[in-house]
């Protein structure tokens, strides 16, 4: 169990919210933090999927930045 110490204005506003949708504050501080943890899960596997692309070997051992550098360049 957790207690946590909310302003008065977010105690308002959880209140009123659990009461429109007839649950508890602790049910809606659960729903709310679970799809909190699963957008911060999805951020991560996004930067998983990233990293775990293969390596282009017409990039191997170049400077991204270098190369950006490069494509702006031609269009001068």
């Amino acid at each position: 169990m957790l207690t946590l110490e909310l302003d008065r204005e977010l105690e308002a506003g959880l209140l009123e919210m659990a009461r429109k949708e007839h649950q508890t504050p602790a049910q809606i501080i659960s729903q709310l933090l679970a799809q909190y943890l699963s957008s911060r899960q999805s951020a991560e596997l996004l930067v998983n999927v990233a990293s775990d692309l293969p390596m282009i070997d017409a990039f191997a051992g170049k400077d991204p930045l270098s190369i950006q550098k490069e494509m702006r360049d031609e269009w001068r």
